[in-house]
C-alpha cells in the first residue's frame, strides 16, 4: 500500500486570503508532496503506468521536473 495516499480532499493550491506563515507553510506542502508524487511514478510498472495513462517517457519527463512546477505539462514534451 502506498503512503501517497490521500485521506481526505485537501485543495491543491493555497487560499489567496490567509494571512501570516499559513501561506509559505502551504506552498511547502504542496512542493513536498509533488515531489514525492512524481518520484512514486519512476517506481510504477508498466501495467500500473497503462492504468492511468501514462508512458514510461512521460513519467521520466514529469519525474524531471521541478517540484514548484505545477503547473500542467504540455503535450509536446
Amino acid at each position: 500500500m502506498s503512503d501517497l495516499l490521500m485521506t481526505r480532499f485537501v485543495h491543491a493550491r493555497p487560499d489567496t486570503e490567509r494571512a501570516g506563515w499559513a501561506h509559505p507553510v502551504d506552498a511547502l506542502r504542496l512542493m513536498l508532496r509533488t515531489w514525492r508524487t512524481r518520484r512514486a511514478l519512476l517506481e510504477l510498472t508498466p501495467r500500473e503506468l497503462s492504468d492511468i495513462g501514462v508512458s514510461r517517457a512521460t513519467a521520466i519527463a514529469e519525474a524531471s521536473r521541478l517540484p514548484w512546477d505545477i503547473a500542467p505539462m504540455d503535450g509536446r514534451r
